[in-house]
């Protein structure tokens, strides 16, 4: 009884590495993709958060862009007022959906994830798409 408890233990343990991997090979898959899809298209969504009117004036510290066709983006912002050590901390983080008109990129929606003040509740970590 004792081997056999010994035999479970190591396929459950065989079986969950094998899920974490898949999982983590998963996720990272996803990540490179919004990594690359980033480099090559962020350029053309740099000043695109302003239709939202959500951020400041400023650029905004991280874009993302989740996903990318002909036609269709959706681009993650995020910004973060002050710094860490200041109080109230401010922020927000947008995620945009345009769409592609003959004279560019036009906001389509746009949904608030995060913002430090409280006022949302949204959710796009971990990157999954």
């Amino acid at each position: 009884m004792n081997n056999t408890l010994k035999k479970l233990g190591c396929v459950f343990v065989k079986v969950m590495a094998i899920l974490t991997l898949c999982f983590l090979l998963f996720w990272g898959g996803s990540l490179a993709r919004i990594w690359i899809l980033t480099n090559r298209h962020a350029h053309e969504f740099t000043y695109g958060y302003r239709q939202t009117r959500m951020l400041d004036d400023g650029l905004p510290d991280r874009i993302r862009v989740i996903s990318y066709f002909e036609d269709k983006a959706i681009v993650y912002y995020s910004q973060r007022a002050g710094s860490r050590n200041e109080l109230p901390r401010s922020g927000v983080g947008v995620l945009v959906t345009f769409s592609r008109t003959d004279s560019g990129w036009l906001l389509y929606s746009w949904e608030v994830i995060w913002s430090a003040s409280g006022s949302a509740d949204g959710f796009i970590w971990p990157l999954i798409r």
